[in-house]
């Protein structure tokens, strides 16, 4: 599963290329809340069991490569899917980048190498 972490490895997100959106974990939230800005406004997205959740928009500058990508997150309580996926793999995943994210960064994702490219260079 290609997954990308910050260049201080507070965060780690899953490169989700089949999500509109990019969703932050309320845990990672409450953790990293000096990242992000205020908490904006209301919103619905379809939660990773298929049903839709109420989440609330912050917008966060993120550096992945060097390169800091300002962007904005639909905060979503997943805590019970995503133990499972620790208990799974043994990673802690603090939420997922869309296909609005790639796009508006330019970024595109080698599923052979599981990293993300820009022009030349790659990030994991």
């Amino acid at each position: 599963m290609p997954l990308v972490y910050t260049d201080d490895r507070r965060l780690c997100f899953l490169i989700d290329t089949g999500a509109s959106h990019n969703v932050l974990l309320r845990d990672a939230y409450v953790r990293e809340r000096d990242l992000f800005g205020k908490r904006g406004k209301s919103n619905y997205l379809i939660g990773m069991e298929g049903t839709p959740e109420d989440v609330f928009i912050v917008d966060g500058a993120i550096t992945i490569g060097g390169q800091t990508l300002t962007t904005s997150f639909g905060v979503l309580d997943a805590s019970r899917a995503m133990e499972t996926v620790r208990i799974i793999t043994g990673l802690t995943i603090d939420g997922a980048l869309g296909a609005d994210f790639l796009r508006s960064n330019a970024l595109s994702v080698d599923f052979g190498s599981l990293s993300l490219h820009s022009g030349s260079d790659s990030r994991r």
